[in-house]
């Protein structure tokens, strides 16, 4: 939907828009698409595409390294077919292209899982640590951190030991804790 022009107007659909050519433009991105609970939806973002006159890709990166630019392209440039694009399954691969120059790159924590919660909050709280002295010593921002966990029932320990050290967080995720506490 488009809000309307005139303030107050009632949301518009975007295909009911009439404009002068060079009046509208839009901004998309068909991997963020991949959130429906944000009524992101990749067919629309296909359709709209499709009747532009001029589409410009945008592919450099500026929040990833070249090795991470690298893995990335190598990984996903063959794992989705022509014809999940054409049906709407998938936006096509488009090659990153990284803005700067190698940053630390991506980091891997495994733990057995079989020693429950005693490894889990000692992970937390070593990770929590390395993010505070890291942001505290200026080299980086909070914004800098993702942390991914295969298992929800661990996000809870990260949180609370995050919480603990002052360093702000978001968990996003359908189920993010589910079965966590």
């Amino acid at each position: 939907h488009l809000a309307g022009a005139v303030r107050g107007a009632t949301p518009q659909v975007w295909e009911s828009v009439v404009v002068d050519d060079a009046r509208l433009f839009f901004v998309g991105d068909p991997k963020q698409t991949i959130y429906p609970f944000r009524r992101a939806d990749i067919t629309t973002y296909l359709e709209v595409k499709r009747r532009m006159d001029h589409v410009v890709e945008l592919s450099t990166n500026f929040r990833s390294g070249p090795r991470i630019c690298a893995f990335v392209n190598d990984s996903f440039k063959t794992l989705f077919t022509e014809e999940d694009v054409r049906e709407g399954r998938q936006a096509a691969h488009i090659h990153l292209v990284p803005a700067g120059d190698e940053g630390e790159g991506v980091f891997s924590l495994e733990t057995p899982a079989d020693r429950g919660e005693v490894m889990a909050e000692s992970e937390a709280a070593r990770v929590a640590r390395w993010i505070r002295r890291a942001t505290d010593a200026g080299t980086h921002r909070f914004a800098d951190f993702l942390l991914i966990a295969w298992h929800r029932p661990r996000l809870s320990f990260y949180a609370r030991a995050l919480e603990r050290l002052g360093i702000p967080y978001e968990i996003t995720g359908s189920r993010a804790f589910q079965s966590a506490e």
